[in-house]
């Protein structure tokens, strides 16, 4: 039961560091974007 409850913690931990990983990575893309149309 104990083991089961941590593994769903870690499964969410996990799943929750792909989603900021995803967002940090989508906020470079954007940022980049940006600073092209800046310089044209």
């Amino acid at each position: 039961m104990t083991y089961r409850i941590i593994y769903l913690i870690k499964a969410n931990l996990n799943s929750a560091n792909l989603r900021k990983a995803d967002l940090t990575s989508a906020n470079i893309y954007g940022a980049t974007f940006k600073n092209a149309d800046l310089t044209k």
